[in-house]
């Protein structure tokens, strides 16, 4: 019984906790693929909230999706 509702808390506490990335370009590439331009560092996953601010640039920048036969997926763009 203890070993099911530890399951059952973690599996709850997984899916409730949203992760976001914020894109800070620390690559400088422009690449959404790149992983150094997010933070924390990591490309967003299908789960994660996107942030495009300014909160680590000033004035405009670029963010480039993947070009061919690929797709981004994300919970929400922000």
């Amino acid at each position: 019984m203890w070993r099911w509702m530890l399951t059952m808390m973690g599996l709850f506490f997984s899916i409730s906790a949203d992760a976001q990335k914020f894109w800070d370009g620390g690559a400088g590439t422009q690449e959404w693929s790149d992983a150094a331009n997010w933070q924390p560092d990591g490309v967003p996953l299908a789960t994660d909230d996107v942030v495009l601010s300014h909160q680590w640039l000033s004035g405009d920048y670029t963010v480039k999706l993947p070009t061919g036969a690929s797709s981004v997926s994300i919970q929400t763009l922000l």
